[in-house]
């Protein structure tokens, strides 16, 4: 009987002791999983973000210097859509976009989180009825969009 009560004394005396090596062990390995996930995580977006939006002088739509008068090509905003979503335009046209909503837009080019410039627009804010210019100087298919909406997304292709 007193083996068996020493015996329990000191499997609760021990109990402590092996709870604190097993949380040491698991923080161990809870830490060095974390540590190769945000290595993953780094080489992973670091390389998307290289092949994705690096591109070649080659690759790089060659921007031209236009002159005299071409096509205007308008674009509305209304009801939360672009009118027309896509527009077929030509060097040297001229795409105006309009918001005609009631609320602020933030118009991008490219796709979210990647925008790109385009006749030295990269974002513009577009008020009720305010307007966005650009002289189409570089061929392509290009597309913008409202950054504070998602939804409101609209391309055009100059040839």
């Amino acid at each position: 009987m007193i083996i068996e009560r020493e015996l329990v004394v000191n499997t609760f005396l021990l109990l402590p002791r092996v709870i604190v090596m097993l949380m040491k062990k698991i923080t161990v390995v809870l830490v060095a999983v974390l540590a190769a996930g945000g290595i993953v995580f780094l080489v992973v977006h670091s390389l998307s973000d290289h092949y994705l939006t690096t591109k070649t002088a080659a690759q790089k739509p060659a921007i031209i210097a236009c002159q005299g008068t071409h096509e205007i090509h308008n674009v509305l905003i209304k009801n939360n859509q672009v009118d027309p979503g896509f527009t077929d335009a030509s060097l040297c046209d001229t795409l105006v976009i309009t918001n005609i909503d009631n609320r602020q837009r933030e118009m991008a080019f490219g796709l979210h989180e990647h925008h790109i410039p385009y006749d030295g627009v990269t974002e513009k804010v577009l008020k009720k009825d305010g307007s966005l210019t650009v002289t189409l100087n570089q061929a392509g298919t290009f597309t913008f969009h409202d950054h504070f909406q998602e939804t409101v997304i609209g391309s055009f292709s100059v040839q």
